[in-house]
């Protein structure tokens, strides 16, 4: 855990296999997983910055099509998340 942390063996377990079922302990899957994370990591920075940059009017209507789009994909996504978090489905 010293060298790629916690959550990259967090992510491998919660990933790793469905509830109840037993995985093998792999090291380059904890490699992995700390690199996926480093790169989500990068992408939220990259994300963040250019929020301060231009700003955010929190004020203006949603009309584009696409922002549309992307808040019923985002509703979908996160009922669909809370469900299987509810039911211990992590993988």
């Amino acid at each position: 855990m010293g060298r790629y942390g916690a959550d990259a063996l967090r992510q491998w377990a919660a990933t790793g296999a469905a509830l109840g079922s037993d995985i093998m302990f792999s090291w380059n899957d904890v490699i992995a997983a700390s690199r996926f994370q480093t790169k989500m990591w990068n992408i939220a920075r990259f994300a963040l910055i250019q929020l301060e940059k231009e700003g955010i009017d929190e004020n203006a209507p949603i009309t584009a099509l696409a922002d549309r789009w992307l808040l019923a994909r985002l509703s979908d996504t996160v009922a669909a998340v809370s469900a299987r978090m509810e039911n211990y489905e992590f993988d």
